[in-house]
């Protein structure tokens, strides 16, 4: 039984910590393509598409923000 807790606290904290990792790295993507959309000389095509890659990347934090969640929750549960 304990062994079971203990799996189960582990493979939250990894979720927890892979899923805090996916926020940090989606939150530097997403500074970059801002970064991208102020430059000069875009044409508007192109300016569309890094504003459909800003949209995609917003959505990948919000999903990681919700695995984030889930696993501090599983966490909680395992304590």
């Amino acid at each position: 039984m304990l062994h079971e807790v203990e799996d189960a606290y582990d493979t939250a904290q990894d979720a927890l910590n892979s899923a805090e990792a996916r926020i940090e790295n989606r939150k530097d993507k997403l500074e970059a393509k801002e970064r991208e959309l102020r430059g000069e000389g875009l044409t508007d095509e192109e300016r569309e598409r890094i504003r459909d890659r800003i949209q995609e990347v917003r959505g990948e934090i919000r999903d990681a923000r919700r695995n984030a969640r889930e696993a501090r929750d599983a966490l909680d549960q395992a304590e």
